[in-house]
């Protein structure tokens, strides 16, 4: 499923009705429908028919007005709030307004003589729905508007939004003024980026995507995915019956110094959970006995050390490990100094010349950026597939291109996309969701992860499992993607109850890097089986907070 802003939106309806001549009325029909049925279903809940529908002037507030006579046919009492004169609406939604009416719907205009009668309706309401700007949202909302969000607000009903939010920008998510603070969200055609990030991400609740009659060639296209199972399951790399643990690649990881032990076995443990034949362990000589008994499984290679970190004059014996492997993870716990430093800027530059793709993570970022950044490594070839991932947090995004961490995660995509190509590498931005950008221009948003994998070492666990996948032969690109997510839906499943399909818990706790780890071989079962209980579907995004008020 691809992700798109206001203006792509826009271009799919337009081409909709001007190449394939389905009319503006019928998209809005079909939108307005889809958002009467998930008010039924609330309602259906709740047991009460009480509904205040918040009405803008454009196509959001048609799309509210369709859904205020479907909801009135099917015996709710309904309302519509008008942020004007209904004289003043213009359009489509002059039309459906008028229409509406017609059926019996009760009309109330917002205005200073009124405010009181309409929060009086608003907080006797058993449901909102807010259909006042939408994708339309620029800038802080301003008058009536803006009264009218903040009536929703502070009704207390239960919310449902149309299309997106009011007040969140459809394309950052950022809410720069008032926004309404929704239960429930049904967004038309497609999501849209304001969902997936920033307080959009918060204030839209859950979210389902409505089927508005688009057509599908118009629909299944873009460069920025939204990563659900089935598109997981197509990238994992496959199981021969007859394979052995060298079929399944070797992973050298090159990680841990003087107190930063588990970072090393943590990305061990990733790169074994997810199926690689061999792991092969390298770090300061001193921690050899910790690692033998921390990940037994795995091939010990001490290496020589100062104060505490791996030794420059390491280089020589990894050299000579990247002869058998089949990818390079450095940098977990590496920790910090020129020797890390010397020994990162000659190992993943030999790695990458002998055709051993790397994944850098951690400390192994930090020598990098210390020297000036990703740019001092050799680019591919222009449309090669890329041999470097690298996996930052946003911290360690804006020491590699010179930026500040919160301009990173206010700008999560544009980073991700641009820094991949100017790299050449394979960009894992992680944040809340995890961005993972291919320097060829897609980019791709991860569906699964939760508050719980905010602990420490959860990220060694995923520079490990990226590497393990590469490993059993999937490329760098499809590592990445399926190794954010696998992590991210361990993390979930960590919270599942028995029977329960949705992966999503709000306010999860107490799971440790550990915990994730021991965690991927059963998701990767479930969902090499086909199991719906990972990740959510288009429909059921972020169902676990559907009766939640997002504060």
């Amino acid at each position: 499923m691809y992700v798109v802003t206001a203006a792509e939106m826009r271009a799919i309806d337009r081409q909709a009705m001007e190449e394939y001549g389905i009319p503006s009325e019928v998209l809005m029909e079909h939108a307005g429908k889809a958002l009467a049925d998930a008010a039924w279903r609330f309602l259906g809940e709740a047991g009460r028919r009480r509904v205040v529908v918040f009405a803008g002037k454009g196509n959001n507030g048609g799309d509210g007005c369709v859904a205020a006579r479907h909801l009135h046919n099917r015996g709710a009492q309904v309302r519509i709030v008008t942020v004007d004169e209904p004289e003043r609406y213009g359009g489509e939604c002059a039309r459906q307004l008028d229409i509406a009416r017609r059926f019996g719907v009760e009309v109330v205009i917002l205005s200073r003589q009124n405010e009181r009668k309409v929060q009086i309706h608003a907080s006797t309401a058993d449901l909102i729905i807010d259909a006042l700007l939408g994708t339309g949202s620029r800038g802080e909302p301003q008058g009536e508007v803006k009264t009218a969000i903040e009536l929703i607000n502070a009704s207390g009903a239960l919310v449902l939004a149309a299309d997106l939010p009011s007040g969140v920008d459809a394309d950052t998510g950022a809410a720069p003024g008032v926004a309404v603070r929704a239960h429930w969200t049904v967004t038309f055609g497609l999501p849209k980026v304001g969902l997936l990030f920033g307080p959009g991400r918060e204030l839209a609740g859950g979210w389902e995507v409505a089927d508005i009659g688009l057509p599908a060639q118009l629909l299944n296209r873009g460069f920025r995915r939204y990563v659900l199972p089935e598109f997981v399951r197509s990238l994992l790399p496959e199981r021969p019956p007859r394979g052995h643990k060298g079929t399944f690649g070797r992973v050298l990881v090159v990680a841990g110094s003087r107190g930063m032990a588990g970072a090393a076995m943590l990305a061990a443990q990733g790169a074994q959970r997810v199926g690689a034949g061999l792991v092969q362990l390298a770090g300061p000589e001193q921690l050899h006995d910790v690692f033998a008994v921390g990940v037994p499984e795995a091939i010990g290679l001490p290496l020589p050390q100062v104060n505490g970190t791996v030794a420059a004059s390491a280089a020589e014996r990894i050299e000579e490990a990247l002869e058998q492997a089949t990818v390079l993870v450095i940098g977990p716990g590496l920790g910090r100094g020129d020797d890390v430093r010397s020994l990162v800027l000659r190992v993943v530059p030999a790695a990458l010349a002998k055709g051993v793709p790397v994944v850098l993570d951690a400390d192994g970022l930090n020598a990098l950026a210390e020297a000036g950044g990703p740019e001092r490594l050799a680019r591919g070839r222009s449309g090669a597939e890329p041999a470097l991932v690298l996996t930052p947090h946003p911290g360690e995004m804006a020491r590699l291109c010179g930026s500040s961490a919160a301009d990173v995660a206010a700008r999560p995509l544009d980073y991700a996309a641009e820094y991949a190509r100017r790299w050449g590498a394979v960009v894992v931005l992680k944040g809340a969701p995890t961005v993972v950008a291919d320097p060829r221009g897609s980019l791709y948003i991860n569906s699964t992860g939760s508050p719980a994998l905010a602990s420490g070492g959860s990220g060694d666990v995923l520079a490990g499992a990226i590497g393990g996948l590469i490993a059993q032969g999937a490329t760098p690109v499809a590592a990445a993607v399926a190794g954010v997510f696998l992590h991210g839906a361990a993390g979930d499943l960590g919270f599942a109850e028995p029977g329960d399909t949705r992966a999503f818990r709000p306010h999860m706790a107490g799971l440790t890097a550990g915990d994730i780890a021991r965690r991927l071989p059963e998701v990767l079962a479930r969902l090499r089986s086909g199991a719906s209980a990972l990740g959510p579907s288009a429909r059921e995004q972020g169902a676990g907070r559907k009766n939640e008020r997002v504060e």
